[in-house]
């Protein structure tokens, strides 16, 4: 078992230092998102997840994406009076989601890929949820909305490639309405295991691999000085990313191997196979964590 493992760690890191564009950073999600032309791409019903999935009690990468979705709903508190703002939208499938689960009164999205956007839209449409929804082309640090504008700011799993996050972190503090909240899933390094903005020679590999600025390159004790710098406050995080690499690892290799998203089975990990995965990730340079943060802009007096 354990040996496998270790195969299936080399095949996704290989795969990994092949490209080094936010297209491949997709592709290397491996959930059909950039097979635009196959036929049941198009499928109203057809789930469209653009994040690495929380695994905790997944076995299919739909279920890992959902799990994802409801940690970062849940540390943003969504609820049916929230004016919400989502920069990085994808396909807009977290939104769909998020206004099932927790009935948020509009989602306005945010993005800078063109085709991502197009697409989004016509899923929206095709949903009937023009007045529920509102997807816009643009930049996450240029927003170009008005100051306190929104109750929350999500950003899933697209704030490292923004150049900065923290000029990101800027703008969503300025976008948001006294006492909002940003939430955000998004990777780093380890805590302890690197200095800011200086990447090892397998990090920097990785960064290029996922259009990840290096100025992006710090761990949580950064992130959490950035944001309370800008003057956010209760500023909350959650490491989880021993249910986020090793598992999302083993399904891009299924998927690699020819099985469809349904085939692609994860079961879970003994202590000991995360364990080397850890070890794996550690002696390649990369020692990646994931991380849900929240933080709220202070009320008005």
């Amino acid at each position: 078992m354990l040996k496998s493992f270790m195969t299936v760690g080399s095949i996704a890191v290989r795969s990994l230092f092949l490209r080094g564009t936010v297209q491949s950073y997709y592709e290397y999600l491996g959930d059909d998102v950039v097979e635009g032309t196959s036929d049941d791409f198009a499928k109203v019903e057809k789930p469209l997840w653009l994040n690495l999935g929380y695994w905790e009690n997944a076995k299919t990468y739909p279920e890992a994406c959902r799990a994802m979705a409801t940690l970062l709903g849940d540390a943003a508190d969504l609820n049916a009076k929230d004016e919400q703002l989502d920069v990085g939208y994808g396909l807009a499938e977290q939104d769909f989601f998020w206004l099932e689960k927790y009935g948020v009164g509009h989602i306005t999205g945010l993005n800078i890929m063109p085709q991502q956007v197009d697409r989004a839209r016509q899923r929206v449409k095709d949903r009937g949820l023009e007045n529920r929804i509102t997807l816009g082309m643009g930049s996450a640090t240029q927003m170009p909305f008005g100051r306190e504008t929104f109750t929350k700011v999500t950003a899933l799993e697209c704030a490292f490639h923004f150049r900065t996050r923290e000029v990101f972190f800027q703008e969503a503090f300025r976008v948001l309405k006294p006492g909002g909240r940003l939430a955000i899933a998004d990777a780093g390094p380890k805590e302890g295991t690197t200095t800011a903005g200086k990447p090892g020679l397998a990090a920097r590999w990785a960064l290029h691999h996922f259009a990840e600025p290096v100025e992006n390159y710090y761990d949580r004790n950064e992130f959490k000085r950035k944001l309370e710098g800008i003057g956010f406050v209760n500023v909350q995080m959650r490491s989880i990313g021993h249910f986020v690499n090793p598992q999302h690892q083993r399904y891009a290799a299924l998927r690699r191997a020819g099985k469809s998203m349904e085939e692609a089975i994860v079961e879970p990990m003994s202590a000991e196979e995360q364990a080397a995965s850890q070890a794996f990730g550690d002696k390649l340079g990369m020692n990646t964590d994931y991380l849900i943060i929240s933080a709220d802009k202070p009320a008005a007096h």
